[in-house]
Parts: C-alpha cells; structure tokens; sequence
C-alpha cells in the first residue's frame, strides 16, 4: 500500500515525448504520478488513466478518482499537445478549432478541474508547456503559435489569480526538442506553389531544427525539477521599509522576522545568461577556447546529422593551420582514414612527420622519390555507387571530367554529353563482365571509342582529349601503380600548374569516393580535406557533380571539408546554397569586406556575431557547429615541434 505522506502529480500527454519523460522523473524524484493520455504505453512508477483531456466531463472524473485515492494533488504537469503547420488561408476551420481544443483548451480544463483541491490546501504547482512559437511567431505555424500564445498568457493570468491562496502557475516556453512530435505533425503543403515553395522549405528547415534539438529525458528533467519549486516568496512588508533597508545593506543584522525566500537557484532564473557552450565527451577534438566563457569547445562532427564543413578564410586568417590542427587530433583520437587534397605542397611535412603516405602527382609522373607515381581516372569499384549500376555516378565524373578538358563558358551540350555516356559504357563492359584489374581501362581507352563513334561531336572530344592522352599533359593516361592503403594520405598537386590543377582536383576527389565506399563496408569514416575548394565550383557540370559527391558523403560515411581563401568564387557559385544546407559545421575565420555581408545574409550572422570575424587576428573567428555558433581563440604555443609543421608562415615552415 503506497503511502499517503508521499506527494501526487500528475502529467497529461505522458504517454509520449516531453510528458512522458517528465512523469519519469517525478516518479524518480519520491511522487505518486498519474498520467493522462489516450494510449497506454507503460512507464515504470507512472499509473495510466485513459483520458481525453479535451473531454471535460471525463477529466473531471478522472482527477476526483485521484483525490479520492490520494487526497491531493501537489503537482499538475499539462505536456498534452500536437502540431499544425501550413498557410492560415489554406488551413480549414476544423483542424484549426481542434488545435486549441488539444493545446489550449485540454489545459484549460485540466487546470480548472485541479484547482479546487489546490485552493483549500493552500498549494500546488502548475506548470504549463508552451512554446518559443509562442512570441517567436513562426510562419506556417500560425494556429499553433497562436495556442501557445493562448497558453503562456492564460497561465501569467491565472496566476495572479491564485497566487494568494498559495497555488503558483508556470509557463515553460520550449525550444527544439528532438521526440515524436515532429513526425506527428499534421501538415499541409497546399498553397505551396502560391507561395513560391516557403511552405515546404519553412516546415523543412523547422522540422530539421527540432530533429536537431535537445533529447527530451533531458527536458523533462527540467521540468520535473521546475514543477518541485515555487521559485521566488515575496512577503509584503508593509509600514517596514526602514527596517527592511537596513536588513538589506551588510550590517549583518536582520530587523525583519522572516527567512530568505530567495534561493540561489531561483537567483539564476533572473540573469540573463547568453553564453552558449560546447563541450561534447568521447571522440571530441578540440578547437580551441570559448571567447566568452574562456571554456574549451570540445565537439565531434559525426554526431553531427550533417558532419561536412567549411573552413572559410582570408590570406593569413589561419585556414590551413585550423585544418592541420583537426587533422593532427583526429588522426591521434580516431581511428578514421585522412585524405588530403593539397594544390599548394602546403602539407607533407606534417604527413610524414604522422607517417602517412605522400603521392605527388605531376606532369612528368615522378613521385617525390623520382618513381613514377600514378593515378588513373577512370578506376571504379562495384561499390562505388548504391544503384545497380556503379556506371551511373562514373559517367557523370567522367562528363565533368571531359567539361574541364574541353573548356568554354557553355560547358557539354546535350549531344555531347550523350556520345560521351554512351562511350562511358561500351569502355567499362569488359571490366564490368570480369572484374580482373588488369582490364580496367585508361583514359586512353575512352579516347578509341570516341573515335569510333559516328558524331562529329565525338570527334571534337578526342580531339580536346589527345592533350591528356598521347600529348605533353598524359599524367592521367595511365593505370593507378600507387597503394593507397595508409591511413593519412595527401595527394600534392602544386606540380601540375594551372593547366591540370582543376583536373586534378577533380581526380582526386573520385579517388577519395573509391577509399570511401570501401572504408563504408568496414564501417570506417573517411575524413577528406579539399584546399581552394572553389576551383571545382566555377564550371556548371563539374560543380553539379561535386555537389552530389558532397551530399552522398554523409550517407556513406565521409566527412568532407572544404577550405578556401576565395569567398567570394565560393559564394557566386549557383550551387553554393546547396554546399551551405548539406554542411552542419563551419569554421569561419576572419573575413573580408566584401564577403563579410553576403556570409551574414548566408548563414544568419548577427552584427554582435559578426565582430569576431572583422579584422581579427589569426587563429579567431566564429564555429558553427549544428544549431550553435561560438565566437572562438585558439592560440598555440610557438616554441614546439608541432608548430613548426603546422604553421604555414615561410620564416616558420618546417623544411622537407
């Protein structure tokens, strides 16, 4: 038999989401805890009753059956809630009357059922789950804004109405929590071509946030530990304000007879605290110190829900240093592979210096021991695309591939791009047949069967092709003979000049999906490093296909990192909308002038926010990491051996 001294509460909506873990907690915390809901999903040390709170008549029975069980009810959690979204002229009448039915008027009946009891013993809390919509007045969301709304100002109201007969109401207003109730959002999209697609893209981004949000065990612990307060006393003191002055200034005595009301924790409540914080346990790395709080900012891109990122930078901001320094702790926390795309010889010396394997692509096709070292364009794997047919993803490398050799503003036209996926899978069906490598084809081999192709467009692409196949530049034209086994791994491309740069970039990057689809089999992630990322993004083809390798990384287990000093190449890109959606993390050092407005328009930097990346000092700036953005410093100490291989200064560099 439980015991009668033991306090009551009760938790509608808690057979899910917020008010599930919410009457989890009170039940922890020592309460005899009631839920209401329509559903019966066993919560340990919780009793479920089967009530619709928009009902009145059955909540009234439901909660005498409690007093009469238990006498009181010191706590009443309302957490029974669902979501509306879509345009308000769109949206019928019904299901808006049933979204404050639910939201609004289901506490309101709940509240009024309790608060006789509460008034004659003299006390008891409320506490009322509302929302940021409710003053943040979200678009599409207006119905459900305006229940909350109704919500938050009911309860302020209510009260000052019970407030003197010792019964406390609180509004929390929530943020994104990651439960149900997103997918139990009932939406519309009609009206969205009207709008011009803001419905969908607003609900989409929405939904992402919430998905993104706070884990609600952890909220409703919160709320738990809200519902066991009355966070601030106040006693009237009436013809005593001399005495109270002069028990208020440190005289160490106290002229009024009354005990502090104000705790330290009901203190808090009153300052307004903004300083976000990241410090994250496991395999987080570090990026250096929060510049507000001075704390460490410790975090790891793969909880992340989109792990690619940026590291954005002016000249001597401290791009390649900040990249250097997340390859150097990854590579001594993780266990992930390190690929790097290096156009400048920026970083061997720290390569080697880890062991790593450094492959030196250049035009004479000598390694940095004089040995030949090649990589082949046109090495596939039967992983390397989730379809059936591998050909699909490969015949649109190739295409970009070809856009870069034949050059022009206009990139590939249709019959083009035709003759040259037709000649894609007649020189990859022997390889394709019998899987042996010795019969995987070279660029060589798609040059012969351009050739024999019947359109004189096919002519004209061999033609742009001989350059790279039988001519000076002819790096590309042969099979792979390096082992691309080793962990860290950085591809130096500065020897290939300007002409092959793009090129070469480009190859690199399909090598890199290869080790990716591999290392997916093993469930081994893929950390790639790719510096003036923005050369890939200039022609239309090759930046649509660069793009589509950013957004399946992912899903395949690799983590891409673009690094660029040219913001501004970045941002004309038509696709750079999609590089900034498919990234969660952005390292953004300082800025220039002319990017700095385009950036804050981009990624919704406010001016206080934008300070950190106006003519700051090398190693400062802002991280984005998910829905958080820090202002960080990161100062390392000059006088080590890491420095020396990290630093990118010509009178500090590390010599070969």
């Amino acid at each position: 038999m439980e015991s009668k001294q033991k306090r009551t509460a009760l938790v509608t909506g808690g057979s899910s989401g917020i008010g599930r873990c919410t009457a989890a907690a009170l039940s922890k915390a020592g309460y005899i805890v009631y839920e209401f809901s329509r559903r019966d999903v066993p919560v340990e040390g919780v009793k479920h009753m089967c009530v619709d709170v928009t009902d009145e008549a059955s909540v009234q029975v439901a909660v005498e059956q409690i007093l009469s069980e238990r006498g009181s009810i010191e706590i009443l959690v309302n957490c029974a809630g669902f979501g509306i979204s879509g345009a308000v002229e769109f949206t019928e009448s019904e299901q808006a009357k049933a979204q404050f039915n639910v939201n609004f008027f289901g506490t309101v009946n709940v509240s009024r059922a309790v608060l006789p009891s509460m008034r004659r013993q003299h006390s008891g809390h409320i506490v009322n789950i509302s929302s940021v919509a409710a003053v943040a007045h979200i678009p599409f969301q207006a119905f459900y804004s305006a229940s909350k709304a109704a919500v938050s100002s009911y309860s302020c109201a209510l009260d000052n109405e019970v407030s003197p007969y010792g019964v406390r109401v609180t509004a929390v207003e929530l943020g994104d929590i990651h439960t149900g109730f997103t997918q139990a959002r009932q939406k519309t999209v009609l009206g969205d071509d009207e709008y011009g697609g803001r419905i969908s893209r607003s609900v989409s981004q929405m939904e992402k946030d919430e998905l993104s949000g706070m884990p609600p065990e952890v909220i409703g612990t919160y709320i738990a530990r809200i519902a066991q307060k009355n966070n601030c006393a106040l006693t009237r003191l009436d013809y005593l304000q001399e005495a109270g002055f002069m028990s208020s200034i440190p005289l160490g005595e106290n002229l009024i007879p009354i005990q502090r009301g104000l705790t330290t924790s009901s203190t808090a409540i009153f300052i307004p605290f903004i300083t976000q914080e990241l410090f994250q346990r496991g395999a987080a790395l570090y990026y250096g110190l929060n510049a507000l709080s001075n704390n460490m900012i410790l975090c790891d891109r793969k909880q992340l829900k989109n792990p690619n990122g940026l590291i954005l930078g002016t000249p001597g901001s401290g791009k390649s240093f900040a990249a250097k320094r997340e390859m150097t702790n990854a590579f001594l926390i993780t266990d992930d592979d390190i690929i790097i795309c290096d156009p400048e010889a920026e970083y061997f010396s720290l390569v080697q210096r880890l062991g790593g394997q450094v492959i030196r692509l250049s035009p004479a096709g000598k390694g940095m021991d004089g040995k030949p070292q090649y990589v082949n364009p046109m090495d596939i794997n039967l992983n390397y695309s989730e379809d059936d047919n591998p050909l699909a993803l490969k015949s649109d490398f190739i295409l970009s591939l070809c856009e870069l050799v034949i050059g022009g503003k206009e990139g590939l036209q249709p019959v083009e791009k035709t003759v040259i996926d037709r000649a894609v899978r007649n020189v990859y069906r022997p390889f394709l047949a019998d899987p042996d490598p010795a019969k995987m084809p070279i660029l060589g081999d798609l040059y012969n069967e351009l050739l024999k192709q019947p359109e004189p467009e096919a002519a004209r692409i061999a033609a742009a092709l001989e350059l790279y196949v039988s001519g000076s530049l002819n790096v590309f034209n042969h099979r792979t003979n390096v082992e691309l086994s080793n962990r860290l791994v950085c591809f130096d491309i500065k020897q290939l000049g300007k002409q092959l740069k793009k090129l070469g970039m480009l190859i690199v990057q399909d090598q890199v999906w290869n080790r990716v689809t591999v290392n997916r089999a093993e469930k081994k992630a893929t950390r790639y490093y790719m510096d003036e990322f923005h050369l890939l993004l200039k022609e239309e083809q090759t930046a649509a296909y660069s793009v589509e390798i950013w957004k399946r990384f992912r899903k395949w287990g690799g983590i891409p990192t673009a690094i660029t000093q040219n913001v501004k190449d970045l941002l004309s890109s038509r696709e750079v909308e999609n590089i900034f959606e498919n990234s969660d993390f952005v390292l953004m050092l300082n800025q220039a002038q002319g990017d700095r407005a385009i950036l804050a328009k981009q990624l919704n930097i406010s001016p206080q926010q934008m300070k950190y990346v106006t003519h700051t000092e090398a190693g400062e700036g802002l991280i984005f990491y998910g829905n958080v953005v820090l202002p960080f410093i990161d100062r390392f100490p000059t006088d080590t051996e890491l420095y020396r291989l990290l630093t990118t200064k010509p009178e500090e560099v590390s010599k070969p």
